[in-house]
């Protein structure tokens, strides 16, 4: 019987959302990961589409045959269907809104490293702007400090290195930017 099969599937769809979600939790979020929710989103919509349409054929038969069908066995069976396939629309619309749910928090996750990434290289950014800065400020044709003393240019490289990383560790201390 059709719902025999339309029960089978949700069931074997649940084992899969239960395994799309250990692989979250073990792999994060990837493009496999949302190709494979996507896939599940498409198979419950269609299983949407057949147990409405199992429905309309259900509502059919009982609204054409129900004065032809006298038995109550009959009547019970036709009930029973209807309470099975009011059950599998809830399952499936809870599993929808699962993978709704998963896919939410997957972009989140990938916002969220990617907002730790734009953080590093805007700190890499702000490090190491300082030497360059100082080393263009040297490098005009002006009397300049240090320029007289023959190792001058490696003082200004050791001044602006300490410079740097005294920038890289008030960025790192101060956790806000």
């Amino acid at each position: 019987m059709s719902i025999q099969k339309v029960i089978k599937d949700v069931k074997e769809k649940r084992e899969e959302i239960s395994l799309l979600e250990t692989q979250i939790q073990s792999l994060g979020p990837s493009g496999t990961i949302f190709d494979e929710i996507l896939r599940l989103k498409k198979y419950l919509i269609l299983l949407d589409f057949i147990i409405d349409s199992d429905r309309k054929i259900l509502s059919f038969i009982k609204r054409e045959q129900m004065e032809s069908i006298k038995e109550i066995h009959m009547q019970n069976e036709v009930t029973l269907l209807e309470e099975r396939m009011d059950t599998l629309k809830s399952l499936v619309r809870a599993y929808n809104k699962y993978l709704s749910s998963l896919d939410t928090i997957i972009n989140n996750n990938s916002s969220f490293q990617l907002n730790n990434i734009m953080k590093t290289l805007t700190e890499l950014t702000v490090v190491l702007t300082i030497p360059t800065i100082t080393y263009g400020f040297w490098g005009i044709n002006l009397k300049l400090p240090f320029q007289g003393i023959p190792y001058g240019s490696l003082l200004v490289i050791v001044i602006s290195l300490l410079i740097s990383l005294l920038v890289w560790y008030w960025l790192k201390k101060k956790k806000s930017l």
